[in-house]
């Protein structure tokens, strides 16, 4: 009974949310299913168009507070993944809101880190042999050089690409 009570609830906070803010969670949604699924069932190399245009790891946009746009786009993420059945890991996440960003024409930019041996807290210096041994990725994204999604363990975390 506590489940149906649970769907019942959340259909009925759903129902009273905003128009905007139930767009955006369809979206947010729709967007993660496609990203989660896509990656599993098709080559990466086949998304390079879809993360945007390589940029510069090092290329620094001067920070600001991000605007209530940004923020709704990335609880909308945040909650789609929370209500979906499945975990859905940081790249899916990272790519819907980048795309959702950029739809609505807000510079971002996705980015991708490597993390190195044990938990040691901080980042080593990338060199040839450290890829020899296990490491583990993470995505992000980030609105003027401030993290919007993913952006809890990025201090962990060698940043190797980016995507605007």
């Amino acid at each position: 009974m506590t489940n149906r009570k649970n769907i019942y609830v959340k259909i009925r906070d759903f129902l009273t949310e905003p128009a905007q803010d139930k767009a955006l969670l369809i979206q947010a949604t729709c967007l993660l299913l496609f990203s989660h699924f896509a990656l599993k069932l098709v080559p990466f190399r086949f998304f390079s168009s879809w993360l945007g245009t390589p940029v510069d790891i090092h290329t620094r946009i001067s920070p600001s507070p991000p605007s209530e746009q940004i923020i709704k786009i990335a609880r909308s993420v945040r909650r789609a993944n929370y209500h979906l059945p499945f975990e859905v890991k940081c790249l899916p996440q990272a790519m819907t809101a980048h795309k959702m960003l950029r739809t609505r024409k807000i510079e971002s930019v996705l980015c991708f880190g490597v993390k190195h041996g044990e938990d040691t807290g901080s980042a080593p210096p990338l060199t040839e042999k450290s890829f020899a041994s296990p490491f583990k990725a993470h995505a992000w994204v980030e609105v003027h050089s401030t993290p919007v999604i993913g952006g809890e363990i990025i201090d962990q975390f060698t940043k190797i690409s980016s995507f605007k």
